[in-house]
């Protein structure tokens, strides 16, 4: 598994080696062998990202980027089967100012939103919806192999 963090905000000191770890744990859990880019954000860097590409005009907690054409369908059934190869599954963009803010109004500590965050980044990769997610990632997560 290859996991590359880049921060481009410099509002929140964060450890990009923790960053890294988290994702490389989320991937394990799945059973997913990717590799894919992490990139940490002020929300005026994903706002951009957000206009350009999903034409909304706001700053968003996380933006995900596929580059391969995954289904949801598709990953559970090589992971039930264990046929999973490394794939490249594409770029997870963080706002790390609004994981630190969610993290306040949702009653967490900012390591465990952004963890969220990063998770919820990465079944958008593989291939997941909202309604599929339940929009509780966590659960996703447990039952992924069941979907």
């Amino acid at each position: 598994m290859e996991v590359n963090v880049s921060n481009y905000q410099k509002k929140i000191k964060i450890s990009k080696k923790w960053i890294k770890k988290a994702a490389i744990e989320i991937l394990r859990k799945i059973g997913m062998k990717g590799e894919l880019s992490i990139v940490l954000a002020d929300n005026k860097y994903i706002r951009r990202l957000n206009r350009k590409y999903r034409h909304k005009d706001r700053a968003t907690d996380v933006l995900s980027f596929q580059q391969n054409k995954l289904t949801s369908s598709v990953v559970s059934r090589q992971l039930k089967n264990n046929r999973l190869s490394t794939v490249l599954l594409g770029d997870v963009i963080v706002s790390v100012e609004r994981a630190k803010s969610q993290a306040r109004t949702y009653g967490h500590n900012f390591k465990e939103e952004m963890s969220m965050l990063i998770e919820h980044g990465i079944l958008h990769l593989l291939g997941f919806t909202h309604k599929e997610m339940g929009m509780k990632p966590l659960k996703s997560l447990e039952t992924l192999r069941e979907l």
